[in-house]
């Protein structure tokens, strides 16, 4: 592993060159809009349909963001939970979380400003309005009003006034993010496995050296897959930690991970399972 460990460290060394450029972002907010998004990102254009476009969105991460953005609430993650590219003229764009519990809603928009809510229209869920919204990127984050609490709910945008939380078109997604839809069940589980991984993938055939082949890995992440997959226990990332592309014959293929704590492994397999 001498050589995989001086890649790594390679690779360390560069990561902290472009990190300092970032710096100020990270120290100002603790809120990184440079990073990728845990559920994604779309880009939409004024008259876009579905409206309300929709997304599933596990709320919650371990940064106070009021430490940091005196007006904002809520725990959040360092990079954002989703990201839109918004082109195109309109009166109004409006975000919007829907849950059954107290969520907050911070939003970086297209000039480079903060935007933060609690709860709006009488209820406990967060709306963020931009009135002839400027084009360009809106990087939003979720937060858990309550360390810990990670709430599951659908983030709505609409270029609709009457679209509110509580208002039926919230309420009846009809939206492929939807979980209700069999296409998307990575929106159902808040597990995605087509975005990118978090440590990179191979390709490995039947006979493959040296065995076993290991990388390293950091665990953990804002999403508790006990509340969403049967049998399954652990905080993980929307995005994959590792991916492997496997061909050949064998009669066994075996992954564990081992670490000075306690961990878990999920997998998604070639068959969907």
């Amino acid at each position: 592993m001498k050589s995989y460990r001086k890649i790594l460290l390679a690779l360390s060394l560069i990561i902290a060159g472009l990190l300092s450029t970032q710096s100020v972002i990270f120290a100002q907010t603790g809120l990184d809009y440079t990073l990728d998004a845990n559920y994604g990102e779309i880009a939409l254009q004024s008259g876009f349909t579905p409206d309300p476009f929709q997304v599933n969105i596990t709320s919650g991460g371990s940064i106070n963001a009021n430490s940091s953005l005196v007006s904002c609430n809520g725990y959040v993650t360092t990079e954002p939970d989703y990201t839109v590219s918004w082109s195109g003229t309109s009166t109004l764009l409006r975000f919007f979380f829907e849950s059954n519990g107290d969520t907050t809603l911070i939003i970086n928009d297209s000039n480079g400003n903060w935007q933060c809510n609690d709860d709006s229209f009488g209820t406990l869920n967060p709306t963020i309005d931009f009135d002839n919204p400027s084009e360009g990127i809106y990087n939003i984050w979720v937060g858990s009003f309550v360390l810990g609490n990670p709430l599951s709910g659908v983030l709505n945008i609409t270029e609709s006034s009457s679209v509110v939380p509580g208002s039926p078109a919230s309420s009846n997604p009809a939206n492929p993010s939807n979980p209700s839809n069999p296409s998307n069940p990575a929106a159902a589980i808040g597990l995605d496995y087509t975005l990118n991984t978090n440590n990179g993938e191979i390709a490995l055939q039947t006979g493959f050296t040296p065995d076993p082949f290991q990388v390293d890995i950091t665990s953990g992440g804002s999403i508790n897959t006990g509340n969403l997959l049967p049998n399954c226990n652990g905080f993980a990332t929307a995005a994959p930690d590792y991916r492997l592309s496997w061909s050949g014959t064998s009669t066994l293929l075996r992954f564990f991970f081992e670490s000075d704590k306690d961990t878990t492994l999920i997998i998604n397999d070639p068959n969907g399972n």
